[in-house]
């Protein structure tokens, strides 16, 4: 791959950092909310999430099932 940079780490947030950024977001009301959800729930990267386009979306359904989601949110 031509120009890629395939030596960095991969750097990813803990379950207790998830909890605290789930927690923090369900008090929040920035219009950027959902973007920071898309991102943590798909692994999309920032510039994954802001390269969308409504056109490039034919259908869109996200299902999740998580123990650690079910016990967060009830």
């Amino acid at each position: 791959i031509v120009g890629a940079k395939l030596d960095k780490d991969v750097v990813s947030l803990s379950i207790d950092e998830q909890k605290k950024l789930l927690y923090a977001l369900s008090q929040e009301t920035s219009p950027y909310k959902n973007i920071i959800y898309l991102m943590l729930f798909t692994g999309m990267r920032v510039g994954e999430v802001l390269a969308l386009k409504k056109d490039s979306i034919e259908s869109f359904f996200l299902i999740l099932y998580s123990p650690f989601l079910l016990k967060f949110f009830l």
